[in-house]
């Protein structure tokens, strides 16, 4: 048995001195070394000597496993280095740059920042909130209450019975939002909302109106024409739904995949806050 051992050391240590390639000495290690390799054979056989030989004979089957696995890992270090010196040598150091490919900033991003740059430009500050909200925040404290039928609309992501992924950016007005919709051309299970806050004594539907106006034209053009039709929203009374004409058609219609022939955009709800919400905050 032991010069069975000695005889595969020998010829493991020159076969793996022959390898010129990684892949290579991968094979030449799952021969020797590999879960049916021919050392896994030796000390397998092991067992089918006399009680009395098997210590000596599975401690020399165990040191060489040891040193054909040492072979294996310095040769591997030496075709790595060889490798290195190869790819240095081709390297022509006066051959003009490839350049590289730079990354753009996301849509959505590109969005965010256009919405923020408006509204700063109108003297509103810009506030972000969390995404994980409590039930008093998010429904309670805006005038929906539990049992109103928005909420079964809503359909939301619950993490207990207190505590939601937010369905609108009311409770702090810009964000991430999360609704169990089906995924097609005009939902998303998450979607993205901004919204103005003003705050005074004597603040009307006129400077509504005109905050919205500014930023309909900052955005699409001054060519587009903007609608205010009366519309549901438990958190402002009077409440309105804004559209604005389509800027792909011009609010033609006509077949418009955008507007879907309609020739309106709907750019969101609006309104006065309502009275009990200014309360509840």
């Amino acid at each position: 048995m032991q010069e069975q051992i000695n005889a595969l050391i020998d010829e493991a240590a020159s076969v793996v001195a022959q390898t010129q390639t990684i892949a290579e000495l991968d094979n030449v290690q799952v021969g020797f070394l590999g879960r049916k390799g021919r050392v896994t054979a030796v000390l397998r056989g092991v067992s089918d000597l006399p009680v009395e030989e098997r210590p000596a004979a599975g401690q020399a089957a165990n040191r060489a496993k040891d040193a054909i696995a040492a072979c294996i890992a310095a040769r591997r270090e030496e075709l790595a280095v060889a490798v290195v010196v190869a790819v240095a040598d081709d390297f022509d150091m006066s051959a003009p740059g490839t350049g590289t490919y730079r990354g753009h900033k996301h849509p959505l991003t590109l969005v965010t920042e256009d919405l923020e740059r408006i509204f700063l430009g109108l003297g509103f500050d810009i506030v972000s909130g969390p995404e994980i909200e409590t039930e008093w925040y998010n429904f309670i404290a805006l005038n929906i209450p539990p049992h109103h039928p928005i909420r079964d609309e809503h359909d939301s992501f619950y993490i207990n019975n207190e505590v939601l992924l937010r369905t609108e950016t009311s409770a702090v007005q810009i964000g991430r939002c999360f609704r169990r919709d089906a995924v097609d051309a005009t939902h998303s299970h998450t979607f993205h909302q901004i919204e103005a806050l003003y705050v005074d004594e004597g603040v009307t539907m006129a400077q509504l109106k005109g905050t919205l106006r500014s930023l309909i034209d900052e955005l699409y053009g001054k060519n587009l024409k903007m609608r205010f039709r009366p519309d549901y929203f438990p958190f402002v009374e009077p409440g309105a739904e804004v559209a604005f004409s389509c800027p792909k058609c011009v609010g033609a219609g006509d077949g418009c995949a955008l507007c879907h022939g309609s020739g309106w955009l709907e750019l969101g709800g609006a309104g006065m806050v309502h009275p009990n919400v200014l309360e509840n905050v």
